[in-house]
């Protein structure tokens, strides 16, 4: 395998004969949202992120992930995956060590699984499945879901802070928002300035310190 300079067509049967119409990349895979609401996926299967249950067996050939049907978009992480289904409902595979699917299961899951909710009371109720998400972003070991309401969830690792809850564990990672009034948003790691807000980093939700907004 050689690294590749320019672009060049992929030309795998599943990623031709159904339109594509959307794509992720992670630290060594790739996902590919198919017209049909299938997935297909490729690369570096370390963690399970390819998702199709093969215990961890890299792949250079493109191959549908089984049993994956009514997808509405994808996003990967650096060694984790998401499906963000047309029901609003959200399935993670990969890497879990750092909790980025949203599971306490830790280690790895190699088939997706739905991301619920649950408390931290004793006894625990039962875990609910969350149903309004209407996007999703994955990062380096953490994940960001967008609710219906406009509420942010966040999970995973918190190192540099880009969980935005006002806390920092301990990878480099960045997170951005656009709000309702069009203010973009930053918080985590700012070391190269990314935040344009002054000091290492923002633990919370900080505005842009930009002169423009985003339209909506």
């Amino acid at each position: 395998l050689t690294a590749r300079r320019t672009p060049v067509r992929l030309t795998a049967p599943v990623l031709t004969s159904v339109a594509v119409t959307g794509i992720a990349a992670g630290a060594g895979h790739a996902l590919a949202r198919r017209n049909d609401g299938t997935v297909v996926s490729w690369g570096n299967d370390a963690f399970g992120q390819l998702g199709d249950d093969i215990p961890l067996q890299n792949r250079a050939t493109p191959a549908v992930i089984p049993g994956l049907t009514g997808v509405a978009a994808v996003t990967a992480g650096s060694l984790h995956s998401f499906a963000l289904f047309a029901d609003r409902r959200a399935r993670g595979w990969g890497d879990a060590r750092s909790g980025q699917l949203g599971q306490n299961t830790g280690g790895v899951a190699t088939s997706p699984a739905d991301f619920v909710t649950t408390s931290t009371l004793n006894p625990s109720p039962p875990a609910n499945v969350v149903n309004d998400f209407v996007a999703l972003a994955a990062g380096n070991g953490f994940t960001i879901g967008l609710r219906a309401n406009g509420q942010v969830l966040s999970w995973g690792n918190n190192a540099f802070g880009k969980l935005g809850n006002g806390r920092s564990g301990s990878s480099e990672s960045t997170s951005f928002a656009i709000d309702a009034s069009g203010e973009l948003r930053c918080w985590g790691d700012d070391n190269s300035n990314q935040c344009a807000v002054p000091g290492f980093g923002a633990l919370v939700p900080t505005p842009l310190n930009s002169p423009f907004s985003v339209d909506r």
